[in-house]
């Protein structure tokens, strides 16, 4: 390869591509090939000297790493053997070669040598997404991360503009249309008046030119609807998702005055809605400032926000998003804003090196003046009487309420960033570029130094209970310590510098800025709860409302955006490293069980808390189910076994006799015997302390699903071979059911055990009598169903379906809801025993919640007009036209300009 290499520097490159001899061709072929093959063995190797368990899959890489003597194959997967070899040829070299490797090296040079605003040189389209796929697996430097992030923005933008000329292209194709009409209409009744004698013959003409044009103009405007919804869908994928809802909107309103359309168009925008109504969490857009907005800050009361920029002025806003004053003093950037806890002062600190004292209504109290190098953070003590700041002196500086100086705290040996008093007032803690957080007492003492970060740290927060710290690092992880300087957890998901944190008033979550244009929502334990996706650039500061149910965000975009964080609609629970399949509730409605190829289940509290982990299986999780007395949990598996468990998380029995993976577990209503679904084309019943009582034998392919029926003296499998069969308990078999076209994959009983239900790779459900009649066959789903379950009060159905849906459904066979919002693939589904939750699992690694009080009676139209109401109203680059989108819908029958 390196041979290769100099060949092409010293002699291919030389040739103009259009005399390139065929030989040379030949070899520049061969020479990318191997690039790319290189590339992937770096990519693996890499993995391999970071720790990262990778599975054997027999490529020609692995082979290659294996017959070097760098890695072994061990039970499955790839280890490094070769210990010398990893000490020479180690992390950094593979950053060195896979740096020689960029598919987009030389544009990443040039782009970085007009200090990044050669926009020529970002990446488009295909070879965006080349890119972004070479990157996959690599740890490379921020250079290349930012090159990336600003391809992918500037791609997302040149879509969007694209998207946005075939609107206008379209709504300037029917207003030319209607204009052209208009003059046909004109010139015939100029005709018609003029020459009454031939009124009868021309009526006719005029009538039928009059209905054409009525026509034509319809078309018009129902392809102007289409363009909007398929605008708005386009705006969603590019997480756009404020912008992509009043594009929903409005072409429901356009659809609205249309009257009765075709059925495609009208599927097209409710879809276009009901996505953004399910995926919606920012709801306003703060626009005012000329750059960078760097801090963000809500005032204790709540009433007012307040926002810092690289422009040197600050904006204080009312809650609903109205511009209330600008702040004018500063001469550089403000980098830092906080509120007094009385919400009547503010204090600001800025790279002018001074920090100011504000009064709630915009008067200059004080300036502050005493470090010699510009400011980064400020923060008052939970008292009001004090206030800190910090600056690139690598000092941080006590100050009074007044402005007279107390004590400068010396220890840090870089500039200092970030500062945050303890919810006592008793300690306080900053961080700095030189890796370090440092705890204070408030009289200037060193307490502790706080080292585990390998980066510079930037931001930082208590716990409103005062114990717990986290931080933020350049070195993309937040960190959580004891207030006693243990660590007590590293979070990791960002995938670029972390530059600021702030934990919830209410001390349930904390939620992080990151450089990665994302902010991410943490459990208090350190899970992974959302990740709200929408700036265009870096995130530098973030906070929480009073209420602990919104957020703020302050971007590199010049934006600050509002985030609600209490869906009532649905609850997504992420936690699960890989596809979700099996789900189960516990007959007690506070449990919920998610099983995953990840290989554990997970079982959490109604509310979404994570209780714990179940870790036993050697590979993926399929199946769960509770008994239903609640005692015991059952746990099916491709390693060939089922797993018991006690309600408390202990194994009790592994039951061995498939000779392939085991799809689907479920108990008797007894709770006495479970049965279990195979790839080996069996059924297996079991005893509950793990005897095997028979083995039920009649399928020709792998059954995907197995269930009871109420009485417990039936079951019903379904399998691959495209049939249900009925079973006797005793396991003899009473009848076998055809009409499916494909693999039947789910089946459930009604539980009044006279119906049941069957989903299938020919994308339907069918229901079917207890003798085995079909009833009915549901469609509507686009792709294969997975799963099907009935609610426990027996008059609703769920079915979930590759087409990444799940779909409800009456009794008799009426689509009552379609809810989106997982990203790919449905698995598994179940309801709570109450029948006011739905819980679905999905490949995309997610647990959702649905609301079904809600949903099930949701007027999807007036929810997004509420959701957007402020947004319509406030934001000041909204025409009039966007400011009445919602008139007449929801709680709010008219929306005011701003001024008003």
């Amino acid at each position: 390869f390196w041979v290769e290499s100099v060949v092409r520097k010293f002699v291919i490159d030389k040739w103009e591509s259009q005399d390139e001899p065929e030989h040379l061709r030949t070899i520049r072929d061969r020479i990318e090939r191997n690039e790319q093959r290189a590339g992937r063995l770096l990519g693996i190797y890499q993995k391999l000297l970071q720790g990262q368990e990778v599975e054997t899959d027999d490529s020609q890489e692995q082979v290659e790493l294996i017959l070097s003597g760098l890695a072994v194959k061990q039970r499955g997967v790839l280890r490094i053997k070769n210990r010398i070899y990893e000490e020479v040829f180690n992390l950094k070299w593979v950053g060195k070669q896979l740096g020689k490797l960029r598919p987009y090296s030389e544009a990443l040079q040039i782009w970085l040598a007009s200090k990044q605003t050669d926009k020529s040189r970002l990446l488009r389209g295909q070879a965006l997404q080349d890119a972004l796929q070479w990157s996959q697996g690599k740890s490379l430097s921020d250079a290349d991360y930012q090159f990336l992030n600003a391809s992918q923005n500037l791609d997302r933008q040149e879509m969007q503009t694209h998207l946005e000329a075939e609107r206008t292209k379209e709504v300037e194709a029917r207003l030319a249309q209607e204009r052209k009409t208009a003059r046909v209409q004109r010139l015939f009744l100029s005709a018609v008046s003029t020459a009454l004698v031939v009124a009868t013959s021309l009526g006719g003409v005029s009538f039928w030119q009059y209905r054409r044009a009525v026509e034509n103009e319809r078309h018009a405007r129902i392809s102007e609807v289409r363009a909007l919804a398929s605008s708005a869908q386009g705006l969603f994928a590019l997480n756009q998702r404020l912008d992509a809802l009043v594009e929903a909107i409005r072409a429901n309103r356009k659809l609205q005055s249309l009257g009765k359309v075709d059925t495609q168009t009208k599927n097209q925008v409710e879809m276009a809605l009901r996505r953004t109504v399910y995926g919606i969490s920012e709801f306003n857009q703060l626009l005012g400032h000329d750059t960078a907005v760097r801090g963000v800050a809500f005032a204790p009361d709540g009433q007012t926000l307040a926002t810092a920029s690289g422009d040197k002025t600050v904006k204080l806003w009312s809650r609903d998003g109205r511009l209330l004053k600008t702040l004018v003093g500063h001469t550089a950037t403000v980098w830092s804003v906080a509120f007094a806890p009385d919400s009547q002062t503010l204090a600001t600190a800025s790279a002018d090196k001074t920090v100011k004292l504000w009064s709630r209504d915009g008067r200059l109290l004080q300036t502050l003046v005493g470090h010699a190098a510009r400011l980064r953070g400020v923060a008052f003590a939970p008292d009001g009487q004090t206030l800190a700041s910090t600056s690139g002196d690598k000092t941080v500086k006590l100050w009074s309420r007044d402005g007279a100086l107390l004590h400068t705290l010396v220890g840090h040996t870089a500039g200092v960033r970030g500062v945050a008093f303890a919810p006592d007032g008793q300690i306080l803690a900053s961080t700095s570029g030189d890796s370090t957080v440092k705890l204070w007492s408030r009289d200037g003492r060193l307490l502790q130094t706080l080292v585990g970060h390998s980066s510079g740290v930037f931001g930082v927060a208590f716990a409103p209970d005062g114990q717990t710290l986290a931080t933020a690092s350049s070195d993309k992880t937040v960190k959580l310590w004891s207030r006693d300087g243990r660590l007590l957890q590293t979070l990791v998901g960002h995938s670029s510098i972390v530059w600021g944190v702030t934990f919830a008033p209410n001390g349930q979550a904390l939620a992080t800025a990151g450089a990665d244009q994302t902010v991410k929502l943490w459990s208090r334990d350190g899970r992974l709860l959302q990740t709200l996706v929408g700036h265009d650039n870096s995130i530098r500061g973030i906070a929480f409302a009073p209420d602990s149910q919104t957020i703020a965000s302050a971007s590199g975009d010049k934006t600050v955006k509002l985030w609600s964080i209490n869906d009532n609609l649905l609850q997504t629970l992420a936690g699960h490293s890989s596809i979700v399949g099996g789900i189960s509730f516990a007959p007690d409605n506070q449990t919920l069980a998610s099983a995953s190829s990840d290989n554990t289940v997970k079982l959490w509290s109604r509310n979404g808390q994570l209780l714990q982990i179940l870790e036993g299986h050697t590979a993926a999780v399929w199946g769960v189910a509770f008994a239903p007395d609640g005692q015991t949990l059952a746990t099916s598996s491709e390693d060939s076994t089922v797993k018991l468990w006690s309600r408390d998380g202990r194994l009790l029995h592994t039951l061995v006799g498939h000779d392939a993976m085991i799809w689907t577990v479920t108990f008797a209503p007894d709770s006495q015997t479970l049965a279990t679904s195979s790839g080996d084309t069996t059924v297996k019943l079991w005893t509950r302390d793990g005897r095997l009582l028979q083995t039920l034998v009649g399928h020709d392919s792998i059954v995907w699903g197995v269930a009871f029926a109420p009485d417990g003296q039936t079951l019903a499998t379904s399998s691959e071979d495209t049939t249900v069969k009925l079973w006797s308990r005793n396991g003899r078999l009473l009848q076998t059911i055809e009409g499916h076209t494909g693999g039947v994959l789910g089946v459930a009983f009604a539980p009044d055990g006279q119906t049941l239900a069957t989903s299938s790779e020919d994308s339907t459900v069918k229901l079917w009598s207890r003798d085995g009649r079909l009833l009915q066959t549901l469609t509507g789903h686009d792709s294969t169903v997975w799963d099907v379950a009935f609610a426990p009060d027996g008059q609703t159905l769920a079915t979930v379906s590759e087409d990444s849906t799940a779909k409800l459904w009456s009794r008799d066979g009426h689509l009552l809801q379609t809810l989106v919002g997982h990203s790919s693939t449905i698995l598994g589904v179940d309801f709570a025993p109450d029948s006011q939750s739905l819980a679905t699992g999905s490949q995309d690694s997610t647990v959702k919640l649905w609301n079904l009080n809600r949903i099930l009676n949701l007027d999807e139209l007036t929810y997004a007009c509420d959701w957007v109401r402020d947004y319509l109203r406030t934001n000041a680059e909204l025409e009039q036209e966007d400011r009445a989108l919602c008139d007449g819908i929801g709680s709010n029958m008219q929306s005011p300009s701003p001024e008003e």
